[in-house]
């Protein structure tokens, strides 16, 4: 069964975790009749651990089900996102702490990032970017159990050759008074442009208070311990290896995290405008879809307020219960720009993005204009 799975940036590779531990890789090709095939190009045993809730199993619509199962440590799976013929993979494995990297290409792929990294590294979270903006070097940026982010610049993939590792300090690194208080975690890294590294962290502080025996929901569902978290986006420039960091607060505010759970970020951003940047945000314990904009490259971040009934969430039940996000991406639809989002009740919803007073706002045919106001008094809308 599948756990986890990627696609290259030209469409043409499918990578795909399973539960026995190996890792595939299919070349997809479509014909004529628009019909595509997928024919396996290679497979790696014991690539990743294995462990969890079985894939088999119906997937949890309440909340509490939903962020505890998991059906294995594969936190990531990804292709780099640029268009060349190695097609760069990495894997973050959980359990072993560890980060992988595979030349997908290769007829006999292998971790070129075996040894790499040092074994004092307990990786987290992985995420593709291009080396000072270079479309001739891919670079990594790797999240550790201690919150510390480690950029890695790789300048032969083939080989597995890297050159010198830097630390990237943000606000989280050393800010607390209270030695006592645990480290934060690095969970979520996602490069949006070559100059920007949005980062998820979180941490879990245990409570002294005794659970009631006699409240059923306290003793067999929600977790006593307190789950914190942040978001934040680093921005580089070209003359500090600094990031100037914009934390971003509340932005997908979440539900009690269940015992044995998780909290997890998901994050996609898109240019649905000319000059208009666009960060969608939430969890695996929100229903809601958080908005952040940004005009200028090196502004800060800033949260939509969209109107009632104008956002994006997910779907509910027949019973009006509530669903949660698995996912979600930006695409492009009848050359439009929209939002995916999967839920777990198994669906994927679809959300164009429109604006009140640019038409244009989202057509991928068109150069729209950066409609006057935005993030004031015109705000983008999304709609079913």
């Amino acid at each position: 069964s599948v756990v986890h799975m990627a696609c290259s940036a030209d469409a043409r590779l499918l990578a795909v975790a399973c539960d026995d531990g190996s890792l595939r890789c299919f070349d997809v090709t479509s014909s004529a009749n628009s019909s595509v095939s997928l024919a396996q190009r290679w497979i790696v045993q014991d690539a990743h651990s294995v462990g969890g809730t079985p894939v088999g199993e119906d997937v949890a619509l309440d909340r509490f089900e939903a962020a505890a199962s998991d059906a294995g440590p594969v936190r990531s799976l990804a292709f780099a996102p640029i268009k060349n013929e190695k097609h760069a993979l990495l894997l973050v494995d959980a359990a072993r702490g560890a980060v992988s990297a595979f030349e997908a290409t290769s007829e006999r792929p292998r971790d070129v990032l075996k040894g790499k990294i040092g074994s004092e590294t307990f990786v987290t979270a992985a995420a593709w970017g291009l080396s000072s903006g270079s479309e001739r070097y891919l670079s990594l940026a790797i999240g550790s159990a201690d919150g510390a982010i480690i950029e890695l610049p790789i300048s032969d993939l083939a080989t597995g050759s890297t050159m010198e590792a830097r630390t990237i300090p943000h606000p989280l690194t050393a800010n607390e008074d209270d030695e006592d208080s645990p480290d934060w975690t690095c969970t979520h890294l996602h490069y949006l442009t070559h100059q920007d590294l949005c980062a998820g962290f979180c941490r879990v502080i245990a409570t002294e208070e005794e659970t009631d025996e006699d409240d059923e929901d306290d003793s067999e569902e929600i977790d006593s311990a307190e789950h914190e978290t942040h978001l934040m986006v680093g921005s580089f420039s070209s003359s500090s290896k600094d990031a100037k960091w914009t934390e971003l607060e509340d932005v997908a505010p979440h539900f009690t995290v269940p015992k044995n759970g998780r909290h997890a970020f998901f994050t996609t951003y898109c240019t649905p405008s000319s000059g208009v940047e666009l960060l969608f945000v939430t969890s695996n314990l929100c229903s809601d879809i958080g908005v952040l904009s940004r005009l200028n490259v090196g502004d800060r971040w800033n949260e939509l307020d969209l109107m009632e009934g104008n956002g994006a969430g997910c779907p509910t039940t027949d019973e009006d219960a509530f669903t949660f996000p698995t996912g979600i991406a930006a695409g492009s639809c009848e050359d439009r720009t929209v939002l995916v989002l999967g839920s777990t009740d198994g669906s994927l919803s679809t959300f164009k993005l429109e604006h009140r007073d640019e038409p244009k706002f989202g057509a991928l045919t068109e150069r729209a204009l950066r409609p006057e106001g935005l993030g004031s008094k015109a705000l983008p809308e999304t709609a079913a």
